[in-house]
């Protein structure tokens, strides 16, 4: 500290005085290493994990690189599915086979089931449950209107 720059790293502070720059202390332990990039030893559209420091682990997996090539059409298994809950039941089974044929591509490609889909195929599902006991229940209706006569 001083009242006057003494190098022309010095900085002026709000107090009026001039203060020079502290050292930086290097960190303890060997220098990192730059990543290695391996493709055989990770799947595909996982990044290489980020080296370390010594001591301390790695608390959580990166996410994955690649956009699951299947979300676009799990959105249109969503809406099909809810409009099959709310609006027009025969959206229901749609819902329910297009999920299921998005499900099995998916497993096939290596990629998980996209939420979505799987939100959509489950309102299918439930759409085909409700529209089974309505018409259940009409059929039971018309039986006992058929025997009360």
């Amino acid at each position: 500290m001083s009242d006057f720059q003494q190098a022309p790293d010095w900085w002026l502070a709000s107090d009026g005085k001039w203060y020079s720059p502290e050292p930086v202390a290097p960190l303890p332990g060997p220098p990192l290493q730059p990543p290695v990039y391996d493709p055989n030893a990770y799947q595909q559209g996982f990044p290489a994990p980020l080296p370390t420091a010594p001591g301390y682990q790695q608390p959580y997996q990166p996410y994955p690189v690649g956009v699951n090539p299947f979300e676009s059409r799990g959105t249109t298994v969503l809406v099909l599915g809810i409009l099959g809950l709310v609006a027009c039941g025969v959206l229901g089974p749609v819902a329910w086979v297009m999920g299921n044929g998005i499900k099995k591509e998916a497993a096939a490609a290596g990629f998980p089931e996209p939420g979505n889909s799987k939100a959509g195929r489950i309102c299918g599902i439930i759409s085909c449950c409700l529209w089974g006991l309505l018409i259940l229940l009409y059929a039971v209706l018309a039986i006992v209107a058929v025997s009360l006569n």
